[in-house]
């Protein structure tokens, strides 16, 4: 090449790179010296494939090369192209590439090759980071809650950019990392990683995910199980899991959890997918935090719906909806079920006597008392005014009386209560099976009050 034409091309902001048709680099222009981290001095003479292009393309182009040689075929030639060079450094960088061919310009009969190379790494990554953002922002806003998030967050990010096991570390209170999410493409048999990492508590520094905590960086392994140093190494190695990467996911500054991904294959550096996952962990937690906001005030605004203000017990809806499912369960389990009504005898009189606010007094001190002779399993609800409900599974007739009677026992203020108790027979209504339960109560009060009464 001519002096002139060598400074034509060395003045150029485009990466120039010739090849010869044995796929030898002969000119390498100043540009391409800066795009691919090499110096014209050390890849001349040096292939190709070998030199920038990365390793799973390389057999590609070596055939594709022998291919044109031996019947002309010019797929890729005279038309721009996308794809993945690598650098130096060793990671890979997305270029754009046109590529001309001249015969015989070497002067040995040959043919040599012209590449005009455009870094697109910015463009790729804006590209990348867009699409995550908008994946992970559908994924999200689906989810009912932030569990369901961080595994949505998982899978779309996994699935578009190639991973094939994800998980979601949590900062605890206490600074350590636990587990919360995780996800497993169709591909892959990670079970016992996955078991294996379920079971870890990471403090800062610790395992993979500890270093990205404690370094506060987004971390690139090439090959995770080659090095024995990891904690999974082993098990990795065994699920065929080998490139990895950590992102730190920060709100306000300050990191919060850690997103990592493992591959089934090595993994060289790459910058484009490395830049949109550091930006989509700056994202995320401000997301999480949002969704968290929205179902801890979602799971508030149930509560109240379904608890009596007076008393913090189950109001009637909380109360149908438990039968309901209790029933369900017997069918299911084999098991008796007992419900009761209970009433406090004469209410109303010493409500005129002493006062509305005296009222509710005894009420929400009756449930109180009531509440603490029941079993974890059993439920007590207001059912409306003086009236409560108890439901108490797996125990039989007589045995759910005496509990009754304990509660009656228990009535603060020396009052009264009345309470009508009935077992379920196995294929009646709630209604039905409450209905009998209310007439024993009947039956209680007509006999004196302050009793209890088995529905027959």
């Amino acid at each position: 090449m001519t002096s002139l034409a060598q400074s034509i091309l060395d003045a150029a902001r485009e990466a120039f790179v010739a090849m010869d048709g044995d796929g030898l680099i002969v000119e390498f222009n100043r540009a391409a010296e800066r795009t691919f981290g090499f110096s014209r001095d050390e890849v001349l003479g040096r292939e190709v494939a070998d030199t920038i292009i990365s390793e799973r393309f390389r057999e590609a182009h070596r055939s594709g090369l022998q291919r044109f040689l031996a019947t002309g075929e010019r797929t890729i030639l005279d038309r721009c192209i996308e794809l993945s060079a690598l650098h130096r450094d060793g990671y890979e960088f997305p270029i754009e590439m046109t590529i001309t061919c001249a015969d015989d310009e070497g002067g040995d009969g040959r043919p040599r090759f012209y590449a005009f190379v455009h870094d697109i790494s910015e463009r790729r990554l804006s590209e990348q980071v867009l699409h995550a953002m908008k994946s992970v922002t559908h994924a999200m806003a689906r989810s009912d809650t932030p569990d369901e998030a961080r595994t949505a967050l998982l899978e779309v990010l996994g699935r578009d950019m190639g991973w094939d096991v994800g998980a979601y570390w949590t900062v605890a209170k206490d600074g350590a990392l636990d587990r919360t999410a995780g996800w497993t493409a169709s591909r892959v048999d990670a079970t016992e990683f996955e078991r294996l990492s379920g079971q870890l508590r990471l403090e800062p520094g610790a395992g993979l995910p500890g270093q990205a905590l404690a370094s506060g960086e987004t971390l690139w392994i090439e090959d995770y199980a080659a090095d024995s140093t990891f904690l999974r190494a082993t098990a990795a190695r065994k699920a065929g899991l080998h490139g990895a990467v950590c992102v730190p996911v920060t709100r306000d500054q300050a990191i919060v959890g850690v997103l990592e991904f493992f591959s089934a294959q090595r993994r060289v550096r790459d910058e484009a997918i490395i830049g949109a996952l550091t930006t989509v962990g700056g994202q995320v937690g401000e997301l999480l935090e949002i969704l968290d906001h929205r179902h801890g005030l979602m799971r508030r605004l149930e509560t109240a719906a379904l608890t009596d203000q007076l008393t913090g017990l189950p109001n009637r809806r909380a109360w149908e909806e438990t039968l309901d499912r209790e029933l369900a369960r017997a069918v299911r389990d084999g098991q008796p079920v007992c419900v009761a009504m209970l009433d406090l005898d004469d209410f109303k009189h010493y409500n005129d006597r002493h006062g509305h606010l005296a009222g509710d007094r005894l009420l929400a001190q009756a449930a109180e008392a009531w509440r603490g002779e029941l079993r974890g399993g059993d439920v007590l609800a207001r059912y409306g005014g003086d009236e409560f409900a108890a439901l108490i599974p797996g125990r039989r007739l007589e045995t759910a009386v005496a509990v009754i009677e304990r509660l009656r026992r228990a009535t603060p203020q020396g009052a009264g209560c009345s309470a009508g108790v009935a077992v379920w027979d196995g294929s009646e209504p709630a209604t039905d099976l409450f209905g009998r339960a209310d007439a024993a109560l009947y039956v209680a009060k007509q006999s004196g009050r302050n009793r209890s009464a088995a529905a027959t």
